[in-house]
């Protein structure tokens, strides 16, 4: 029984690289529904193959899904144990991340032109009404905080990149406690900055 068992794993192993490679052809030849098929076949006989994921996620944002070809390396990622995974896998792991940044930046860019905001003391918060915001993993949600400066990117609402890009903000903010949560209820997105104690 063990050994009939590996040669059915040995053989849907070799089933996986030979539809991965129909579909790596068929991708360049235009037949993107076509690849997604087979990319997707291929996964199902062997959920460990890196590069069916790479390529089905390449057949989405072809055939114009960049949510759907973000789902899939994701779903790649979501495979990794960490710690007590197969460290000879690290590299693919790695990669597959490298894919995802560089996925992010394909997404089209829409400016966030209103917001509410509330000025205390101690913090400024920005109020973002975003319809789609309870469905983004806070992962895809990119803030990046200088002294004076602040750039906030939300990827995966309907393939769209939503972006508050503050180049000058109007006084100094503590970087490291400037932070983000999402009001799922609201749709809605907070963007909570905190301000340098001017007292010190």
């Amino acid at each position: 029984k063990a050994a009939t068992q590996k040669l059915k794993n040995e053989k849907a192993k070799e089933m996986a690289v030979l539809l991965n490679n129909r579909a790596t052809a068929l991708l360049k030849i235009g037949e993107f529904d076509r690849a997604k098929v087979d990319a997707t076949k291929s996964i199902s006989f062997n959920k460990m193959y890196f590069k069916a994921y790479w390529r089905l996620s390449e057949c989405e944002q072809n055939l114009g899904s960049l949510n759907a070809a973000l789902d899939v390396l994701y779903e790649c990622l979501n495979l990794d144990k960490g710690l007590y995974g197969d460290p000879k896998l690290k590299e693919q792991f790695a990669y597959t991340r490298k894919l995802k940044n560089k996925l992010y930046n394909k997404f089209p860019q829409i400016p966030i032109e209103k917001y509410a905001f509330s000025d205390g003391r101690k913090k400024v918060s920005a109020y973002i009404d975003l319809p789609g915001i309870s469905q983004v993993r806070k992962e895809d949600i990119i803030m990046k905080c200088e002294s004076k400066s602040l750039d906030l990117r939300v990827h995966g609402i309907d393939n769209q990149c939503y972006r508050l890009y503050a180049p000058e903000l109007w006084q100094k903010v503590v970087p490291e406690k400037c932070k983000f949560k999402i009001k799922k209820e609201k749709e809605q997105l907070v963007v909570i900055l905190a301000k340098v104690n001017t007292e010190d």
